[in-house]
């Protein structure tokens, strides 16, 4: 007769039997949780890695672009004139612009044509065109490099008789993109006629925004961006040989541009603070108040300017062979009083009365 083993020795040895299959799956699952801890930590150290390695090149960055000059003006004199990075103040992106070699930045060039100026306002804001050619720097980048209102504007021009014509301002000035990059000038002297007066304290116009007091599109009609008015007494923007042109009110007539050069360069602080302290004792001796048939004020002042000005051959550029005018500084020579500078509280008054 076989001998029946009790129950819960069976049972006993089933359940030894079952304990390894339950420690192999615990340890599986202890590996597996330890692997992806090891995994998650990888790639922490990895992220952090990347993330110092990031700040470290933005570091750099930032150096690189605090040893830039922030205009032409700091670049080292003994350069000659050309192609320089500088870093305008307030501004995190470096451009490359032409710089002549004593210290004017080249902000617009027209020479051939082969640069389409016919473009957007958000264009015109940005900048287009080669510096080594023609050329808009940025109306951005006009409003940071003459927000410190201490800032000469040089504008040169050829017309197509080879004469050579020269407006110079003392004070130049761009607001902010917010105020649509209003144009601000003063202290004018040159043998070009202020033709920029007329257009005083306007914003930027472009073909896809009209901002002039003209019952026209003034940027449509000459395909170019300018501060319009009614519409203009100057424009260097317009469509080459047919928009490119300055009033010379002394001869009253309109010059024919065939190249044109705009350049900026800082003045020394201290040089400003005299200048201001002048203005308010040429405003209070010569500026006379009249009321307009449309009774608005108008301040109105007169003054008599004209500059040597080098021969044409004199002011081409050794890197085209086009007539194109570059800063003279040697060669201008003020021969009479330059108009006054005004202060910022009438600027605006008097660009709205002369304009009517």
């Amino acid at each position: 007769m076989a001998k029946i083993l009790p129950l819960h020795h069976s049972h006993h040895k089933h359940s030894h039997h079952n304990h390894p299959h339950r420690n192999a799956s615990n340890n599986n699952n202890n590996n597996n949780i330890n692997s992806d801890s090891s995994s998650t930590n990888t790639e922490q150290r990895a992220a952090e890695s990347l993330v110092a390695k990031l700040e470290n090149v933005e570091e750099q960055y930032e150096s690189i672009i605090q040893n830039l000059p922030q205009d032409c003006s700091e670049v080292p004199r003994d350069n000659a004139a050309g192609l320089f990075m500088i870093s305008p103040a307030g501004q995190q992106r470096p451009r490359m612009v032409h710089c002549t070699a004593d210290g004017w930045t080249t902000v617009q060039r027209r020479y051939d044509g082969s640069a389409d100026f016919n473009r957007s306002w958000a264009d015109y804001a940005a900048g287009f065109g080669q510096p080594a050619g023609e050329y808009w720097i940025g109306n951005e980048q006009l409003h940071h490099l003459t927000r410190n209102n201490c800032t000469q504007l040089r504008v040169l021009m050829q017309d197509i008789y080879d004469n050579v014509w020269l407006a110079q301002y003392d004070r130049f000035y761009i607001s902010s993109r917010a105020d649509g990059y209003r144009l601000n000038t003063a202290g004018y002297s040159g043998n070009a006629s202020d033709a920029l007066d007329y257009q005083q304290g306007m914003q930027f116009s472009a073909i896809d925004v009209d901002r002039d007091i003209s019952q026209t599109h003034c940027a449509a009609n000459y395909e170019g961006g300018w501060w319009f008015s009614h519409c203009q007494h100057a424009n260097l923007n317009g469509r080459y040989n047919l928009g490119l042109t300055w009033f010379d009110a002394a001869r009253n007539e309109w010059i024919a541009v065939k190249s044109s050069q705009m350049l900026i360069k800082r003045q020394s602080a201290d040089k400003c603070s005299s200048a201001e302290a002048s203005a308010v004792e040429v405003l209070t001796t010569t500026t006379t108040t009249t009321t307009t048939s449309t009774g608005l004020r108008s301040l109105t002042s007169s003054s008599t300017s004209s500059l040597a000005v080098p021969a044409a051959g004199q002011l081409l550029d050794a890197t085209h062979t086009g007539a194109m005018p570059v800063a003279a500084a040697a060669a201008v020579k003020v021969l009479a009083t330059k108009r006054p500078v005004r202060a910022p509280s009438t600027i605006a008054a008097y660009a709205f009365a002369t304009r009517l």
